[in-house]
């Protein structure tokens, strides 16, 4: 078994919903672990900038450039997970179950799979060469499709989708 992902991303977290009617299940990008981490990043850096000014000496011009590379990456990397977290919002659900149809609905690739209950498998890969890589992958009659990559596992992911009713095997492949 080869990986299928080329990059590796923890920048959010994926989170299965239900609609208020029950109708449908869904699986769409939560912001609230980027958004924390947003703003950490944003008073960490001016917390350090604040004591750069206060205890670093003047010599040289390393106080200004110290300050000023906290200051451009207090508002830079924020902003950049916060425009990430937005776009992935935007998007939509990553996929979107009807039960009362057997339909699974995915948004990347553009599928709609029915019978969802017998084509529909998902694949839990663990992927061990020194480092630690974690693949979520959509099994559509029997080929596997990349679908989520994460350097930390999916393992609550694996839970929710399997209390779905579909079958997700974990694979750990040294490589």
């Amino acid at each position: 078994m080869k990986p299928l992902h080329t990059s590796y991303s923890n920048l959010g977290s994926w989170k299965l919903d239900r609609a208020a009617d029950g109708s449908e299940v869904y699986l769409s990008y939560h912001p609230k672990p980027i958004i924390a981490t947003a703003i950490f990043v944003f008073v960490f850096c001016c917390a350090a900038a604040i004591l750069a000014a206060i205890y670093l000496p003047p010599r040289a011009g390393i106080k200004g450039v110290s300050i000023g590379i906290l200051a451009l990456t207090g508002i830079a990397v924020p902003t950049i997970m916060t425009a990430y977290a937005y776009a992935a919002v935007k998007r939509g659900p990553l996929l979107a179950y009807r039960p009362s149809t057997d339909t699974l609905i995915v948004s990347e690739p553009a599928l709609e799979i029915t019978p969802a209950s017998e084509r529909i498998s998902f694949s839990s890969e663990h992927f061990i060469d020194g480092d630690h890589r974690f693949e979520f992958n959509l099994v559509v009659d029997g080929e596997r499709n990349k679908f989520l990559s994460s350097i930390s596992s999916f393992k609550r992911l694996a839970k929710q989708i399997d209390e779905m009713g579909f079958q997700v095997s974990d694979h750990k492949v040294k490589l």
